[in-house]
């Protein structure tokens, strides 16, 4: 079956929809690329029933020296809550949370365009919320990689020359104080901290540096032309995403991918392997290699366009990788991390906006709801990694934009909670910096309070037929009825805007509505105590 047909199948054939409104449970259909040179596959016994890898915090772009998008921290089980949150009065909708001993460092962005960046970093205790410190006499950081006692980050600068305020620094972690600056070009990439070495790279001159953690020395610099991105590693060499493999030691080049009838991306390397994405004449294939010396191991082609695909996440069992699609819904494909075999592949009512996260077997993707406006609400699934079964989905609350709704960035996870931020996908640079950016801590509730009179009202809609559902026609009537938690017929109340003109038109539990003929339909539940306290849920209503 060629690639660019694999969508439209997968309509066809009609698999049911679940909670999700998938389209492609369980269904195997990537195929083996005729362009790899595969060898033998490595052997696929595996011991182990869990997604396990070796990192359990969080420590630098991707998690991990691998940049794998995994960890074996748990995250909080089905009953999801705010345990907090805050206003960023910026963005971090390039920076992922970063997490190690107990303290949360977070990178945000204030500003950011063609003459100036600015941002602050900031250091919280995990357990109590309360800023340990916080710098905002710096420009834009990139998300922050911390070790040793320090925390290091590159700053933005979108214009040349730099100025001496940004650069690549050196912080203590416990205090925030600047322990070493260096001004250099104008970019730096994310470094990687590995057993006491630290590791970076220039991209303007493309220069691989290696820096002395406690002072900024530089120890070596290697000149190579077609490096120029942030380095993984594992087991004493050094990968790049432009294919390149280098000994950390001898600094000699290991490999190097180079053809010209594809191009080739490496995210990502885990126990002996490489994965990346090629995109050459036969389409989009995500590929596993040997990190000893390059050789094809799998490649598998998902089917989607080649401008349109995302980012992988590796475990020792699974590979996952996200795909997005203008004209048709986003896209994960999971495949066996050893062998290639597709595990299972499904579609999504939503908008994968960031990167995957996966730990201890759970799967989070973050985006936004629905797929026809930007004006859903941010939203974090839960799935099963193994089987992409449905553990929770948490939405976090509609805005009063007109015109963008927020959406959620890269999720981590860490002590039994999640960690996220939301920012105003698809629209230009500079707002995604001032709009609808909000800092989310999500615990499980434990249900200590269930019968305490301050419990908050959650506002919840439960849709009948499912508003995921391929068979809704214009004229057809939706039943929407309350699943929040804790009412009585006493209260709280439940109110409802049925038309979208922000104005609450009907009282109850339950109310019914017709799919509309022409556009979409936005329904609002707003449920209030007898505090005064309020929480709203939003869904739309279209015809399939």
């Amino acid at each position: 079956m060629p690639a660019d047909n694999r969508r439209t199948f997968l309509k066809t054939v009609g698999v049911t929809a679940g909670a999700l409104s998938l389209t492609g449970t369980g269904v195997v259909l990537a195929q083996q690329d005729e362009e790899s040179d595969d060898t033998d596959s490595a052997d696929s016994d595996d011991s182990s029933n869990d997604t396990q890898i070796k990192t359990t915090a969080w420590s630098t772009h991707r998690g991990g020296a691998g940049r794998t998008g995994s960890t074996t921290e748990d995250g909080p089980g089905p009953d999801v809550t705010t345990d907090w949150s805050t206003a960023l009065n910026g963005s971090m909708w390039t920076n992922e949370p970063v997490i190690v001993d107990g303290v949360l460092y977070l990178a945000v962005a204030t500003t950011s365009d063609e003459s100036e960046t600015t941002g602050y970093i900031v250091a919280y205790d995990l357990e109590t919320g309360e800023e340990k410190w916080r710098r905002d006499d710096i420009p834009e950081p990139k998300t922050p990689t911390v070790g040793d006692g320090m925390v290091f980050f590159a700053t933005v600068t979108r214009d040349y020359p730099s100025n001496d305020d940004g650069g690549l620094f050196g912080l203590d972690a416990e205090t925030g104080e600047t322990v070493w600056h260096d001004v250099g070009p104008y970019e730096w990439t994310n470094p990687v901290l590995v057993d006491g070495r630290l590791f970076v790279v220039q991209p303007p001159q493309q220069y691989v540096l290696e820096l002395d953690p406690e002072t900024g020395e530089r120890k070596h610099t290697e000149i190579d032309q077609k490096i120029a991105t942030e380095p993984s590693y594992e087991d004493g060499t050094l990968f790049f995403r432009q294919g390149v493999a280098m000994d950390s030691d001898d600094w000699s080049k290991t490999w190097e991918i180079s053809d010209e009838n594809f191009d080739f991306r490496l995210d990502a390397v885990n126990n002996g392997y490489v994965y990346g994405i090629r995109d050459g004449q036969y389409g989009i294939a995500v590929q596993a290699r040997s990190a000893e010396d390059a050789s094809v191991e799998w490649a598998m082609r998902p089917g989607v366009n080649d401008d349109d695909y995302g980012r992988l996440a590796v475990t020792d069992d699974y590979v996952f990788f996200s795909s997005s699609n203008d004209d048709d819904p986003d896209q994960i494909d999971a495949f066996d991390a050893k062998t290639g075999e597709l595990v299972w592949s499904n579609e999504y009512e939503m908008e994968i906006t960031s990167d995957l996260t996966v730990s201890n077997g759970t799967l989070y993707v973050s985006g936004r709801t629905g797929t026809e406006s930007k004006t859903g609400d941010a939203v974090v699934l839960a799935l099963d990694a193994a089987t992409n079964d449905e553990r929770w989905r948490y939405t976090f609350g509609s805005t009063d934009s007109e015109d963008v709704g927020p959406a959620a960035s890269t999720s981590v996870v860490a002590d039994g909670k999640l960690y996220t931020s939301t920012f105003p996908a698809g629209t230009d640079t500079d707002a995604r910096y001032v709009k609808d950016s909000t800092f989310y801590a999500l615990g499980a509730d434990d249900g200590s309070d269930d019968d305490s009179d301050d419990k908050s009202p959650e506002a919840c809609i439960e849709a009948t037929p499912s508003l995921d559902s391929r068979d809704l026609e214009a004229g057809d009537t939706v039943h929407l009825e309350t699943c929040s938690t804790c009412y009585t017929d006493e209260g709280p109340t439940h109110e409802w805007d049925t038309d979208g003109d922000g104005d609450y038109d009907e009282t109850g539990h339950s109310v019914d509505v017709a799919v509309p003929r022409c556009g979409s339909l936005k329904v609002t539940l707003r449920v209030t105590d007898a505090d005064g306290d309020s929480d709203t849920e939003r869904v739309e209503i279209s015809a399939s």
